[in-house]
């Protein structure tokens, strides 16, 4: 088994199991893929990609402020980008879960949400 990072022209090779498993296709300029490799066939990858994650929301209580025009502020910035195509949430909070509903996230059955840091940011 040969583990390695893709290059370009295993592109097409990614992007047909992409279309196959109906997923959504990462623009390659924002994500990388490792590869599995055994006899010269690729038998596994894993995709990390950017990806714009929404969240949490604060609000000062009684102010008044609506989330829907902050959201449009990030939604008409990026609206044009395909290569960020997708927004995620993790609602750590009842405020941020609304937000979310609101402006038309929808919950993925069966989710979860994990993370790792890369670094000590404190």
């Amino acid at each position: 088994m040969i583990y390695r990072m893709a290059t370009k022209d295993d592109w097409p090779i990614i992007e047909r199991f992409f279309r196959m498993n109906k997923w959504p296709l990462p623009h390659p300029n924002v994500a990388e893929f490792s590869i599995a490799e055994k006899d010269g066939e690729i038998v596994g990858f894993l995709c990390q990609r950017l990806v714009l994650y929404t969240g949490p929301i604060w609000t000062k209580e009684d102010a008044g402020v609506d989330y829907k025009e902050l959201w449009t502020k990030h939604e008409e910035r990026w609206k044009n980008h395909d290569f960020l195509p997708v927004s995620m949430v993790t609602p750590v909070d009842e405020k941020t879960e609304e937000m979310a509903r609101n402006v038309g996230f929808e919950l993925l059955e069966g989710a979860k949400v994990m993370r790792k840091w890369h670094k000590d940011i404190n």
